[in-house]
């Protein structure tokens, strides 16, 4: 699926090279951006995969390139180097997370009184009045803090989240961690991360994807179309 991927973004690019209008004046220009009545045959399946095929290109590439970056390293580190990030580049941006091996849960103390759960959300809650959805992440140890992620958006926008930390002992907000303090490149990434299915932008973002990947499908069809009635002599 991931050299599919990169095939794919050959052909965006390529197809854009061929799509290039050889003469600059201003028929020829509209004639590859728009649609064109009364056109039948090849003529009306040339004129589709072209209009199609450049309207799609943009919103496509951004599908396939985050791609990319999900499944080959060399390209997410890609993303780092040209947001400017110094190596050794963030792989696991949250301070609770790490590739150190797991170690063995640590089990509360039953005379360290601990916070109420409720009242940890609360106090969340009311930090981000805008919040629609409140996750909460437990610790393995009371020694660590209790992650509380709060999102303001659809769960699909990692620019409206943030991750409280709070003391369970306390009960005091000890820090922030999330996408606000996320290196730039890794900020790229997880904006990409929701971009390749279009859910950054919710319903629209959505709905971009879906109306793109239907005009991927008439730009199959119109180039095998095309292919069909060249060797076959029909149209």
């Amino acid at each position: 699926t991931a050299t599919a991927n990169l095939g794919f973004l050959f052909l965006i690019v390529s197809g854009l090279y061929l799509w290039w209008p050889s003469s600059r004046n201003r028929a020829a220009w509209r004639q590859a951006l728009w649609f064109r009545r009364g056109l039948t045959g090849r003529a009306r399946d040339y004129n589709w995969h072209r209009v199609i095929g450049f309207w799609a290109a943009v919103p496509l590439a951004v599908i396939v390139a985050s791609g990319a970056t999900i499944s080959y390293q060399w390209a997410a580190n890609l993303v780092h180097r040209l947001a400017g990030d110094a190596p050794p580049y963030q792989q696991s941006p949250r301070p609770w997370e790490s590739d150190a091996p797991d170690q063995p849960s640590v089990p509360p103390d039953p005379a360290t009184p601990l916070v109420e759960l409720q009242t940890l959300v609360t106090r969340a809650g009311a930090d981000m009045p805008e919040w629609r959805t409140i996750t909460v992440d437990f610790p393995e140890s009371i020694h660590e803090p209790l992650v509380i992620a709060v999102d303001r958006g659809t769960g699909r926008q990692p620019s409206r989240s943030e991750d409280l930390l709070f003391d369970r002992t306390t009960g005091d907000l000890v820090g922030r961690a999330g996408y606000p303090t996320f290196s730039r490149g890794f900020q790229i990434r997880r904006w990409l991360r929701f971009a390749h299915t279009g859910e950054v932008y919710g319903v629209i973002g959505q709905s971009i994807a879906g109306v793109v990947s239907l005009g991927v499908a008439v730009v199959v069809w119109t180039g095998l179309a095309m292919t069909w009635r060249r060797f076959f002599g029909r149209g």
